[in-house]
C-alpha cells in the first residue's frame, strides 16, 4: 500500500531503498516518498563535525581510547563500527528521517549523543544513516534509486532530470514524448537592431515552452499541469498575464488553457520603457525564426533562506571575518534547491528578529539551524575590491512567498553556471 504519511520514518526509507531497483513495485511507493528519498540521497548537508572528531567523541562515550576503537575495528570503516551499537529490531523504530538527519546535521551542538542515537536504530537503519553521514560509498546507494527511476520510466538511455522521470512514472506522460522533445534555449538579445516581433512578459521566470506535446518550464523541467491538454501540434511560448488570471502565447494557434497575444505595435525604443516597472520583466523576441530574451539586466534576486550557522571567524576571499553563513535556495521546477551561501558579519536587526520569531538561537558555533517555512530575502549581486563578485543581503520580504522566489536559471544567468563571476 502507498503511504501518505506526512512524516516518513527512517525505517520506511531504509526498506524502500533496500528493495530498489528490482524488488520495489510502483504500487508500493508514493510520489511524495519518491521525492523525500531523492532529496535525502542527494543532500550535501551532512555531518557537521569531522570524521576524526566523531571518532574521538565516540571513544569518550564508550570510555575507551581512540586506538582501542581502531584495534577492534580491524580496518573496517567507522560507519560499520557505529552500526555495531544498534539495538532495535528491524521495523520497530519510530524515528523519522527528518529527525535522524537533524541529529547528524547538529552534531556539533550536541554532547553524548552518539551512543543514544545508535541505540535508537536498527542495524539496517544504522547502516544507511551512517553511510550517508560519512559519505561512505554513497554513490552506490544513490544509483539504486536512479536505476529504479530508469526502469519504471523506461527512460533507460540518455540523461534525464529527476522531474522527467517523475512525470513519466506518476503522470502517465509517454516516454516517447520525453525522448523526442527538447528544451528550447532563449538566446540573449544584444539590442543593437530592432527585432521583427516582440512581446512583453511581466515575470520571465514563469515562461513555458510548448512543443511536440510537451510543456517545459524555462529551466527545461517538465510542466505536467499543461501536458495532458496538448495534442502535439503546438509550438509556442506561454506566459502569465500581468493580472495573474490567465495565460498568453505568442503564436496564432488554439490552446485550451491560453489565449493568443498579438505582438507589441509600439516603437521598439518606446516598448523598452516597460522594463522600468517590472523587476522580473522582459521581452520575448522572434527574429529570423530564432527566440531571444531581453531583460532589464537587474542584479537583484529573490531567494529563500534555508539554513544558518554561526561560523565564527572564517576566511572570505583574502580576509578573515566573523559572522553567519546562510544557505540560499532558488526555484528549480517548483522545488526550492540550495544554490548559494552568503556570509554576514552581523545579523541585521530585522533578520535577527525574524529568526528569533522562528525560535532560532544562532549563538552556538557551527551548528546548522534549518529555517522552517518560507523566509524570502532580497539579494544584490555586486562587486567590491575586497570580495569580488558576491551576493549581498538587502532586506527581508515579509509579504513574499514561495511563488516569488527567482528561478535557478535566473540565478545562474546573473552569477554564472558555477556560482563564480570573476
Amino acid at each position: 500500500m502507498k503511504k501518505s504519511d506526512t512524516m516518513v520514518t527512517l525505517a520506511r526509507v531504509t526498506e524502500l531503498i533496500s528493495l530498489m531497483p528490482n524488488k520495489l513495485l510502483l504500487k508500493d511507493i508514493s510520489e511524495k516518498e519518491c521525492r523525500i528519498i531523492w532529496d535525502f540521497l542527494n543532500s550535501h548537508r551532512r555531518l557537521s563535525i569531522s570524521n576524526h572528531m566523531l571518532k574521538i567523541n565516540f571513544a569518550k562515550e564508550l570510555g575507551v581510547f581512540v586506538n582501542d576503537i581502531d584495534d577492534v575495528a580491524g580496518g573496517r570503516p567507522l560507519c560499520e563500527v557505529l552500526t555495531w551499537e544498534a539495538e532495535i529490531e528491524d521495523g520497530t523504530t519510530i524515528i523519522t528521517l527528518k529527525e535522524a538527519v537533524s541529529v547528524i546535521q547538529n552534531a556539533y551542538n550536541n554532547e553524548n549523543w552518539i551512543l543514544p542515537f545508535c541505540h535508537s536504530l536498527s542495524v539496517k537503519e544504522a547502516e544507511l544513516i551512517w553511510r550517508w553521514a560519512l559519505d561512505y560509498r554513497w554513490s552506490s546507494i544513490r544509483n539504486r534509486m536512479l536505476k529504479w527511476l530508469k526502469k519504471h520510466s523506461q527512460l533507460e538511455h540518455g540523461k534525464y532530470t529527476f522531474e522527467e522521470y517523475m512525470n513519466v512514472i506518476f503522470y502517465n506522460i509517454s516516454p516517447a514524448k520525453i525522448v523526442k522533445s527538447s528544451n528550447v534555449k532563449l538566446q540573449t538579445w544584444d539590442n543593437t537592431v530592432t527585432p521583427s516581433k516582440w512581446w512583453f512578459i511581466t515575470d520571465c521566470s514563469k515562461m513555458i515552452h510548448v512543443c511536440e506535446g510537451v510543456a517545459r518550464n524555462r529551466n527545461g523541467t517538465l510542466n505536467a499541469k499543461y501536458m495532458p491538454l496538448l495534442n502535439g501540434d503546438e509550438d509556442c511560448w506561454v506566459w502569465e498575464n500581468p493580472l495573474g488570471t490567465g495565460m498568453w502565447h505568442n503564436e496564432d494557434i488554439e490552446l485550451s488553457f491560453s489565449n493568443y497575444k498579438e505582438p507589441i505595435t509600439h516603437e521598439w525604443h518606446e516598448s523598452q520603457m516597460l522594463l522600468q516597472s517590472y523587476a522580473k520583466g522582459g521581452f520575448l523576441i522572434t527574429d529570423e525564426n530564432n527566440y531571444y530574451l531581453l531583460t532589464n539586466g537587474t542584479n537583484t534576486l529573490y531567494g529563500q533562506l534555508l539554513s544558518v550557522r554561526n561560523v565564527g571567524h572564517v576566511r572570505v576571499h583574502k580576509a578573515f571575518r566573523g559572522g553567519y553563513e546562510f544557505v540560499i535556495g532558488f526555484s528549480d521546477g517548483g522545488e526550492i534547491v540550495d544554490a548559494a551561501t552568503i556570509i554576514m558579519e552581523k545579523l541585521p536587526f530585522d533578520l535577527d528578529v525574524a529568526l528569533k520569531r522562528k525560535g532560532l538561537n544562532v549563538k552556538s558555533r557551527l551548528a546548522f539551524h534549518n529555517i522552517e517555512d518560507c523566509l524570502v530575502v532580497k539579494l544584490n549581486h555586486t562587486w567590491s575590491p575586497t570580495d569580488g563578485w558576491h551576493l549581498c543581503f538587502v532586506d527581508i520580504e515579509n509579504d513574499m512567498g514561495i511563488d516569488d522566489i527567482d528561478d535557478i536559471t535566473d540565478y545562474y544567468a546573473i552569477v554564472g553556471d558555477d556560482g563564480e563571476s570573476d
